[in-house]
This record gives structure tokens, sequence and C-alpha cells, in this order.
């Protein structure tokens, strides 16, 4: 069987063929894209590791050329000149083309290899022509069917490629390759692996449908995906569906529920009779939202999709114990004889009563218990988990989702043992997306973080102002919904609002740090800095991670006015001055008067001739070392701007991160104080290095 190339349309294509086939050449299913397209990558477009081993880290650029175009010298070594630039550094690089094996090309990237390994640089650099890609797709049958699916698709074919995607996601989250042993307790309080529950109830008919109840972060979602890819090892139709994207399916079909399933299931034209049917429904409580008759709408959502199922579909449901009290209306009218009541734990419970039932119940309903301590060390490991073993920890150490946290914010950890504010939160909120959507990708992640940025700045403005842009509203299409559950909560009117204040702050900050990047202080003007102590503490970590990795350009220079005037000429910088404790720039006296949130304008005579430039904030010189190309001196390194006149120079360190104040050196002296970074003082000065 021969291989075309017309399937791929376009970049993006080609780019999720290479990790579909890259994944399963170098067995490391966590591969991933590491940018959209158009985005610079540093000439990398998949990110792997052979063999899964994070010590063995390979780069793949992806060259789709279409026609007569083909992929030339100049351009390899273009993007191997980036990838040589590419962190973590790479041990194996490869070029995947479209264009036909070429040898010239080949022999290229061989002897730029050999050029590396003598420089002492240990990578081996690769071109891949249609060729050699041809060559791997028969060898996983998985990216033919996918790539290349046949031209008349039996029942058992497609039920094959579906069982390799599912089982191909699963393999791909974190928590499938170091699993948390996750526990279930039913109605007469048997305690049980959770697996070992649902082994039984899917091999036995003694109860038709299942109902899993447990916290936020229980692992809930992980139980239902781990159900999945033992159901499709039979010869059963599975539809594993997300509550919040039945919410969005207006007309209800066989079709649509195969378009929304996740991975999508093509068994549009097939009937479902056919087989055994088996619904899993994550996050019931998600469907019936927020607000007077929800849960009815809920009622009548999961009736209209029964209606169109065979009658011995076998339903599986998850959602939280609050959420079950109000939905066992639903579940008692749409899951034949299931049960009213919920965990008889739960107060709103009848004990008796479900015991008395048990027996008859078609619902099996099962709850999840908080992760045994052992298990939950064990999962940390030594070095994390001797840290975390304290009697004040217990609460972080109950369900998979806050230790899935814990570990990876010890990754990030600094020399000091501590992390940046913002990438605190940075960390919960992707963890938190992706614990509701596994399926999310790091692109996915990144777009969803905008949109909840642009709503923060909505949310600060009020909808419909934005200077002289016109009205700007946030999208609230699908994925900024898809959010709601991390981070967002419904308000009584309908309207959408973050959870927490400091939530708002962070995204918020995003937003300032997008636009400072380019130069634009339009919403930081309006900002009163001086009293945000949280914003400080998460727009400086943003700033800072822009140019920190600035080569050095020697010892800390002070900055001349007419450089400053300069900057701000070409970037329109401080076209207006913000918030904050501002002189009275022009009378030349020692002394100042202010208000807090007067706005001051600039005098351009404080920036001529060879005077240094002062009345300068954090963020006006966080924003003119991103300009030049340079950075913020450290304390250490400002102490060689002793003696450079009556000025404090803005240093790169926090002097007191909880009353969020920069270091300044004070030039007379030798000695540091702290500032608050929006303020901007007759003497404050900048200095780079």
């Amino acid at each position: 069987m021969t291989f075309d190339t017309s399937i791929l349309k376009t970049g993006p294509d080609f780019e999720r063929f290479c990790l579909a086939l890259f994944q399963r050449s170098l067995n490391d299913p966590g591969a991933e894209l590491v940018a959209t397209n158009g985005v610079s990558q540093d000439g990398v477009d998949i990110l792997a590791c052979r063999n899964g081993d994070p010590t063995l880290p390979i780069g793949i650029q992806c060259k789709l050329k279409a026609g007569r175009n083909r992929l030339g010298p100049r351009e390899v070594e273009d993007e191997i000149e980036k990838a040589l630039r590419f962190n973590p550094l790479l041990v194996e690089y490869i070029v995947a083309t479209t264009s036909k094996n070429d040898r010239k090309l080949q022999e290229l990237a061989a002897r730029i290899s050999a050029q590396q390994w003598n420089a002492g640089r240990r990578i081996r650099i690769r071109v891949c022509g249609w060729d050699t890609l041809s060559g791997f797709i028969k060898r996983y049958p998985e990216v033919m069917d996918e790539f290349y699916p046949p031209t008349a698709p039996t029942i058992s074919g497609v039920l094959e490629a579906y069982r390799h995607r599912l089982t191909k996601e699963v393999m791909s989250f974190r928590w499938w390759r170091n699993p948390i042993p996750i526990t279930l307790e039913n109605a007469q309080y048997e305690v049980a692996p959770a697996r070992t529950f649902l082994s039984a109830w899917h091999q036995s008919n003694k109860h038709q449908h299942c109902a899993i109840v447990g916290d936020p972060g229980s692992g809930k979602t992980g139980v239902i995906w781990w159900l999945a890819s033992e159901l499709v090892k039979r010869d059963v139709i599975v539809l594993n569906i997300s509550a919040l994207r039945l919410a969005k399916l207006t007309n209800i079909s066989f079709t649509a529920l195969a378009e929304i399933t996740e991975p999508r299931f093509a068994i549009e034209q097939f009937d479902p009779s056919e087989r055994q049917v088996f619904l899993l429904l994550d996050g019931l409580d998600e469907l019936a939202g927020a607000g007077s008759g929800g849960h009815a709408l809920a009622t009548e959502k999961v009736a209209d999709v029964l209606s169109i199922l065979p009658v011995n579909t076998r339903v599986v449901v998850s959602c939280r114990p609050q959420a079950f009290a109000l939905l066992r209306g639903t579940l008692e009218r749409t899951l034949p004889s299931s049960s009213p009541n919920h965990h008889p734990r739960d107060p709103y419970a009848n004990a008796t009563e479900w015991a008395a039932r048990g027996e008859k119940d078609k619902t099996l309903l099962l709850s999840v218990r908080a992760v045994q301590r052992q298990d939950a060390l064990r999962y940390l490991g030594e070095d994390i988990g001797g840290e975390f073993g304290a009697p004040k920890y217990a609460r972080f150490l109950t369900g998979p989702f806050t230790l899935q946290l814990v570990k990876m914010t010890h990754a990030q950890l600094d020399d000091s043992g501590s992390i940046a504010l913002d990438q605190l939160y940075r960390t919960y909120i992707r963890a938190a997306l992706r614990r509701d959507q596994p399926t999310l990708g790091v692109d996915d992640c990144e777009v969803l973080m905008q949109e909840l940025a642009d709503l923060a700045c909505v949310k600060f403005r009020g909808p419909g102002r934005d200077r002289d842009r016109g009205p700007r509203r946030p999208s609230m299409g699908s994925s900024i919904r898809s959010a709601i559950r991390a981070n967002l909560v419904y308000e009584d009117r309908g309207d959408i609002e973050f959870m927490h204040y400091s939530l708002w702050e962070f995204f918020f900050a995003e937003k300032l740090a997008t636009q400072i990047r380019d130069f634009d202080a339009d919403i930081l003007s309006e900002v009163d800095m001086v009293r945000g102590d949280n914003l400080n503490r998460m727009l400086v970590p943003m700033l800072k991670r822009s140019h920190e990795r600035k080569p050095d350009r020697g010892l800390a220079r002070a900055t001349p006015a007419r450089e400053y005037k300069r900057f701000m000429k070409m970037t329109g910088w401080r076209r207006a001055t913000g918030y904050g404790m501002h002189p009275s720039i022009g009378s030349g006296a020692s002394t100042f008067s202010f208000t807090l949130g007067q706005q001051i304008a600039i005098h351009e005579d404080n920036f001529f001739g060879e005077a240094l430039a002062s009345s300068i904030s954090w963020y006006d010189a966080a924003a003119f070392a991103l300009w030049s190309r340079s950075r913020l001196p450290t304390q250490q390194e400002a102490q060689a701007l002793k003696g450079a006149g009556d000025f404090y120079f803005w240093c790169a360190d926090w002097f007191d991160e909880d009353r969020s104040h920069m270091a300044v050196f004070d030039a007379r002296n030798g000695e540091f104080q702290g500032l608050n970074p929006d303020i901007r003082l007759a003497s404050t000065a900048l200095a780079t290095v």
C-alpha cells in the first residue's frame, strides 16, 4: 500500500500526523506539540523523550512541502541552528518533511552532527523524508486507521481504531504513568479499590447502571477514563462524554453523540443496537448548570440521550456529593429503578432505606474515599514525601488532584526552595483545567488562559469600554465555558465571575504583562498598583522572566535621559503616567507633593541632555530593559553604582515580597531600601546590565 501526502493539507495536519507517528516510533505516548503553527518554537514543533526517559529529549521539526516545493539545505541549516539553542538541550533532532528522501540533506545533517560532537555537544541530527515516514506508517496500524482509513469501514474495524485512540489518550495522562490508588465505598460500607468495584460491575448484570460520587479532585474523572479503557477491550460501543460537552448539544442524535465522544467515535453509519452500549457521563452536576430550572433541563437532556440509545444501554455517571442530592430526581427519572437516596453517610440520606433497597436497585452507588496516607507518600516519593509527612499537610494528601499539584509545584522550586506567586497560580490553573478535561493539550490551555485574561480585563473596565478601540467583550465560546469548573462561577443573574478574587488578580496580571511586553501602558495607567500587593507580586515575576536570560554586558550602567527618551519616542511608552506616588516634576525641588490616584503629565525637560533618566518606576525600568535587550541588575551587581549621584536605582530582586516592595540601591550610601514598583520619585533612576 502506498501513502500520498494529499491528506496533509496544512502545517497543523502534518504536525498532528508526525506526533502520532513519533509517539509510537520513539515509545513516548507523552510526546506533545511545543506551540501552535506560526508561533516561534526555536526549530522544534514536537518535544519527545526516547522511551519516555526525560534525560533523552528529542526535538522534531515538521516541514510540509506541497507541489514542487522541496526542502532545501539553507532551510535545514536555519532550523538546526535554532534547535541547538532549544532548552532543554536536545540529544537528538529530527527534521521530518513530506519531501522525498534527499541524500544531500542527510549528509548535511550527518556533517553538522559530527561538528557538534567534535565541539563537545552530544546530539544526533537526522532528516526524515516521506519515503522514511511512509515506511513507519505500515508498522503502526492505529496511525494508518486514523490518517488512511479503509474506504468501507466495518464496525469491528472502527471499534478497533477507537480502542487504539482511547488507549493512546489514557496512556498520555500523567496519572496513568504513576497511578494513585483510588478506593470506593458502596452503600453497605464495603471498601475496595476502584478497579475492583468497577470490574465486577461491568462483568456482571446485577446493577445496570453505576453512579460515582466524590469531591472535586478526588479522582472521579480518572476512574471514568480507566473504566473506558477497560470497556473498549470488549466488543462493545463506549460513549465517553463530558457533561459540559453534552450541555452544548442542541440536537440529540447518535451522530451528534459520536462527535462529542472523547476521543471522537466515528460510528455514525452503524446501528447502535448491533452492540452493547456503555454511556459514561462525567460531571453530571455540570450538566445542570446554575439558576432556576437547571436540574429539570439536565433531566430532559439525559432522557433525550437515553431515548436514542438501546434499552439495555448501561450508564455510568459521576458528580459531586452536594450535587447528587439535587440530581437524585434526575437519576430517578432517567435511570430505571435508581434509588432516590445518595450515599448513606451524607446527612441527607436514609441509610436504612438504602440498605433495604440496595439489592433491588439497578444503580450501583459508589463513593470515592480519600487517598490513603501511605499511597500518597509513595506517589510523592521520598524527597517530597519526607517534606509533606507532617500532620499539618494531611489535607493536601487526600485527593489525586492536590497530590499532582504538590508534585508539579515542587518541581518548580528555585534554589532557595520558593516559587513565584504567579507560577504557583499558573500551575494550579493548568492542573485544574486538565483535571476537568484530560484531553486538553498545552496549546489548548494557553488559549483558555488568554481568554480568561481578556475576561479579567473586561471585569476591571466593565463591558463595552476599551478607550478608543470600540466596545469589546470576552469570547464566550465553548473554550472559555470549559474552564468554568476550574476558575469561574455563575452569578445569580447568569453572568460568570472568577471563583476567587486572587484568580482575577492572576489573570488581570497576565493581561497587564502582555500589554507591557508590547510597550503599551494603556491598562497600567488606570490601575492603582500601590494598593495592589498581589497584582505586583504576580506581575513582577512575569516581566522578569521576559528578560532574565539576556546575556550580560559587563557591569551595571546608569541609563542617560536621552536613551530613555528615545525608548519612549520609538515605543509610545508612558503616554499616560499611571497611578501611584508621583513627584511634582519640573519644580526642581527635592520635596514633592502628590495624591494617590493623581495623574501628572511628563515634563520632557527631565529627559534632555546628559542627565540620568529619573522619575522612573520599576515597570518603566522593566519595559526599557526589554526594549534594549538588557536586564535590571541584581542587588550584588547594583553595588557597582555607588557614587553615581543622588539616585535610587531599581534592582531585579524583591526587597520585601509580602509588601510587594522591590529593592532600590541608594547610590549615596550604598544601602538598599524597598519601594512599590509603581512609584515614581524624582530620585528613582534606571540602570541595566
